[in-house]
């Protein structure tokens, strides 16, 4: 896939999440917590896994999942990010949750797709792994992502 390609795609999934949350879909039930509903914040590892998922099972592309820690020299370890690799290109669907963050030098837009920049290049990589999306995670949250793909799929348009 070009990276036209993947830029019309990870738009299109990023806005289904959009709405799908904007429609209450991930309000947590009692005793029941849905970080989803806080998107983008903290959900990038969970959207990496189903964009990748979405990208493998609709158009056989394969990815690697990279997952980075960012460090302040102030403070030291502050969080982690995730993101995918696919076919060359980095591609992120929540960068911009550290946009508010007084202590994140770079900042980047919403959706990303290109070469890696000075945004990514502020992580440490930690792990990078191939990923099939959601039979490649642990069968603890198996049945989460899954009601989360199906969520999201629902409102792709």
């Amino acid at each position: 896939m070009t990276k036209q390609g993947l830029l019309y795609e990870a738009n299109r999934f990023r806005q289904a999440i959009e709405k799908a949350k904007a429609a209450g879909e991930f309000i947590p039930q009692i005793f029941k917590q849905e970080r989803m509903n806080i998107f983008p914040y903290d959900c990038c590892d969970d959207t990496a896994d189903l964009f990748t998922h979405y990208l493998y099972h609709e158009f056989g592309i394969d990815s690697i999942r990279v997952d980075g820690e960012y460090y302040d020299n102030n403070i030291g370890y502050i969080f982690g990010h995730s993101w995918q690799e696919t076919e060359g290109w980095v591609v992120d669907l929540t960068g911009d949750q550290f946009n508010d963050n007084p202590s994140v030098r770079i900042k980047t837009v919403p959706i990303y797709v290109g070469k890696t920049n000075d945004f990514y290049g502020q992580f440490e990589i930690r792990r990078q792994e191939h990923s099939c999306g959601i039979e490649c995670l642990g069968d603890d949250c198996r049945d989460r992502m899954y009601d989360l793909y199906d969520i999201i799929t629902r409102y792709l348009e």
